[in-house]
């Protein structure tokens, strides 16, 4: 019975000593060292290699250091928390991706409604919107940061990133692979073994960046989280109109497949945040509204995608309504 228990430990010790050594040839030579590896976009992958945004384990990618244009908009970034001090602050956070980071030429909504609210109010709005995000990375820094600003209201708008075609596996996924294991030997073996669950090029759902299931569950998430430090949340659904280049931008980036009706799909991740106001959410169709202007165009960059300035202002301006008239900062 020793004998086996000897034999025993010697081989777990033997098998310890082995992962040791190949865990440290394996950091020595610079293998299984994690690396984003989503292809989503020209943009997000250019600003990564030029530093505007950077790697991280938790979110795949956030904000680099805030530059002016960055410093312009209000960005919040963990460098530049912009976190009112010496006076009583009420804070709203603006959850995105690019369609609320940027504008054309002036600014994106939330500093137009930062800039509404403030002359009465003494209210801060922080642009907590990263290009490319999903809405699984915004649930993600949300948990992780977001919350520690104790905002009063969160707005949330997402969805054209969602539905892109994922080209390995989804973002949950991929953030799972990542936070399986600090070592580079089981993040070498998991690469070589495979996907732990395979994409159906032919499925229209489990190919998407974000399944549409889980985008409705990712945003009720959002909405428990909000709630749960005595928040509001408000949800915005993200307009659209269909442009020729675009559709060919889209699928020569991989975005679509070419048989994709890409607008349809939208209006299918749309109808999941219509579908949280009979929950109970507060929710903003901007989308709809959108569509009820006689010239749209006005209101949407030629992408058919981000809004224009025109379009930025309309959001503030529904923003504002809903603020107001729920008295959401009484």
């Amino acid at each position: 019975m020793h004998t086996f228990v000897r034999k025993s430990a010697l081989a777990i010790l033997t098998i310890l000593v082995f992962l040791a050594l190949a865990e440290g040839v394996l950091r020595l030579f610079g293998v299984g060292e994690w690396v984003p590896t989503i292809d989503v976009d020209e943009n997000v992958s250019r600003a990564l290699s030029r530093g505007w945004l950077k790697e991280d384990r938790d979110l795949l990618w956030r904000m680099s250091e805030c530059d002016s244009g960055c410093e312009a908009i209000r960005s919040v970034h963990p460098d530049n928390p912009r976190v009112a001090s010496g006076e009583e602050y009420r804070r709203i956070i603006c959850l995105g991706d690019s369609c609320t980071f940027f504008s054309t030429s002036g600014n994106p909504y939330s500093v137009l409604l930062e800039d509404l609210l403030s002359p009465t109010n003494r209210v801060q709005v922080l642009n907590a919107s990263v290009p490319g995000y999903s809405s699984t990375q915004g649930l993600a820094w949300l948990k992780n940061e977001l919350l520690d600003y104790r905002p009063d209201i969160v707005t949330v708008y997402f969805g054209w990133n969602d539905h892109w075609l994922a080209r390995a596996m989804t973002d949950s996924e991929y953030l799972k692979r990542i936070k399986l294991s600090p070592f580079r030997i089981v993040r070498l073996a998991l690469a070589l073994g495979g996907r732990t669950a395979s994409l159906d090029a032919e499925s229209e759902d489990l190919s998407r960046r974000v399944p549409l299931d889980e985008y409705a569950k990712n945003l009720a998430h959002i909405h428990r989280l909000v709630e749960s430090v005595g928040s509001q949340c408000i949800f915005i659904t993200a307009p659209a109109r269909e442009a020729a280049d675009t559709r060919n931008s889209l699928i020569d980036r991989a975005h679509i497949r070419h048989d994709d009706d890409y607008i349809e799909i939208h209006e299918r991740y749309n109808a999941v945040v219509r579908r949280l106001a009979d929950e109970g959410s507060r929710v903003i169709d901007l989308a709809t509204s959108f569509n009820d202007v006689p010239d749209v165009n006005s209101l949407l960059t030629d992408d058919g995608i981000h809004l224009t300035d025109r379009g930025h202002a309309r959001a503030a301006d529904a923003l504002l309504s809903a603020i107001t008239s729920h008295g959401l900062l009484d």
